[in-house]
């Protein structure tokens, strides 16, 4: 497994367009990828999971958002440009971090958050997702990301707790709920089982305006 900036140097993009982004059957061996990065080049520091599992949501996020903003036809920011530094990178991603992400979602995300990871981090993260669809490889991205960086220990101390997605699909199909069934899930955590109700309503919408409809009876808390 390459652990180094210079085993990535093949992996630079020249003019990476939206179109050109790949779907991946599954996120999590990437994901595992990243992780063992992390692992390796923190474990002698002090940051610990929690820390580390935070930067890999702003950087998913810079991704997502690229991916969101960007039409077919134009080039993405989140990946390495032809002859860029890691020095160079990580300033172009936390400046998309700042003016795309973190000013845009401000009731989100506090507005002193910041990309605090490495240069050679930011280069092997990016140079690991640059070329996959995030959109097009997961209904739930986070939940992926949720599973894999953060530790069971941390969930168990957080009181967090993963429900496998095969439970989910299951609870959710044996309930079976119908287009007009208000749906409410308090502890709702990464969202999973109302992303599960969401694709089993809209299988079953004929129009976009059932879509939308449906969208409407999901629920995190109760509304007062």
């Amino acid at each position: 497994m390459p652990v180094n900036i210079t085993d990535f140097l093949n992996k630079k993009s020249n003019g990476l367009k939206k179109r050109d982004l790949v779907k991946s059957p599954n996120l999590k061996p990437i994901f595992n990828v990243i992780n063992q990065h992390l692992y390796g080049k923190l474990k002698y520091t002090d940051t610990d999971t929690r820390a580390r599992s935070k930067q890999i949501i702003n950087l998913l996020l810079c991704k997502l958002v690229d991916e969101v903003s960007k039409k077919p036809e134009e080039e993405m920011e989140f990946c390495i440009k032809n002859s860029e530094s890691p020095e160079n990178l990580y300033y172009r991603i936390q400046k998309f971090f700042d003016e795309n992400v973190r000013a845009k979602y401000k009731e989100v995300l506090d507005q002193n958050e910041q990309i605090k990871l490495t240069e050679e981090l930011v280069y092997l993260i990016v140079s690991e997702i640059q070329h996959i669809s995030l959109l097009r490889s997961s209904k739930d991205i986070f939940s992926d990301a949720f599973e894999i960086f953060v530790s069971k220990i941390l969930k168990d101390e957080a009181g967090q707790f993963f429900t496998p997605p095969n439970i989910v699909k299951f609870m959710v199909h044996y309930l079976d709920p119908e287009l007009e069934t208000k749906i409410l899930d308090p502890a709702c955590g990464h969202g999973g089982f109302l992303l599960e109700s969401k694709d089993l309503l809209w299988s079953k919408c004929e129009l976009e305006s059932d879509k939308i409809e449906a969208i409407s009876k999901l629920y995190e808390k109760l509304e007062h």
